[in-house]
């Protein structure tokens, strides 16, 4: 795992595999960022899931195994029935849970956060429930930058309406928009480029809301992290 470049973690739900195949679709082949992503599919195969999201993307794509090492360029898919996490120096640990879906999401963005601070950016896309909310804030809270898919385009708007609603994203933007912005971050090799220097047109900007949120990775979680 190189230091150059951000780390991008993505929670989803219902519609939240389109959107990000959507996403991958356009991003440049020499993408150099890892893209983790947890993705509430159920019981459903996850290599399927990663096959299909393979066929439209010059990207690698795999499921995230435990114990394994992010590499830039790749993007890791969770499995059903496991929490996803990251921990120093950026290795994936995979727990076990009984929770259907639960606060998977919120998990990852917080060991994210713990792990790389400032370089994550976090990308909420469609889905039911407030999963990734709380992640959100404790990416905001280590001074990265949090990505919303627009409400009124998303298959199921509960995610990204509560993370808007919750921690005051910097960006909330449509499918095609997200990609050019994930593409200029990591092109200026940091999660913490200046508004300046990114994509404008049809960006909503937001608050950051970051001192509501200071205190979410010094909070005790029950998050498994």
């Amino acid at each position: 795992m190189t230091d150059a470049y951000p780390v991008i973690v993505v929670g989803a739900s219902l519609g939240g595999l389109d959107a990000l195949s959507r996403i991958a679709n356009r991003l440049q082949p020499d993408f150099p960022a890892p893209i983790v992503a947890v993705l509430h599919t159920g019981s459903q195969d996850p290599r399927r899931i990663a096959d299909r999201l393979g066929s439209r993307t010059t990207l690698r794509v795999t499921c995230a195994q435990d114990g394994e090492r992010l590499v830039p360029g790749t993007i890791y898919l969770s499995i059903p029935n496991h929490r996803l996490t990251i921990l120093p120096p950026g290795t994936f640990r995979l727990t076990p849970t009984t929770a259907i879906n639960g606060a998977t999401a919120d998990a990852l963005f917080l060991s994210a956060a713990r792990t790389f601070g400032d370089r994550v950016i976090g990308v909420v896309l469609s889905g039911a429930g407030a999963d990734g909310t709380a992640g959100m804030a404790a990416v905001h809270a280590a001074g990265g930058i949090g990505i919303v898919q627009r409400p009124d385009e998303a298959e199921s708007n509960g995610m990204p309406i509560s993370a808007i609603q919750g921690d005051h994203p910097d960006y909330t933007a449509s499918i095609e928009k997200i990609a050019e912005l994930l593409q200029t971050l990591v092109q200026e090799g940091s999660a913490r480029v200046g508004p300046a220097a990114l994509p404008r047109e049809d960006l909503l900007k937001a608050d950051t809301g970051r001192a509501q949120a200071a205190a979410v990775l010094k909070l005790p979680t029950d998050l498994g992290v």
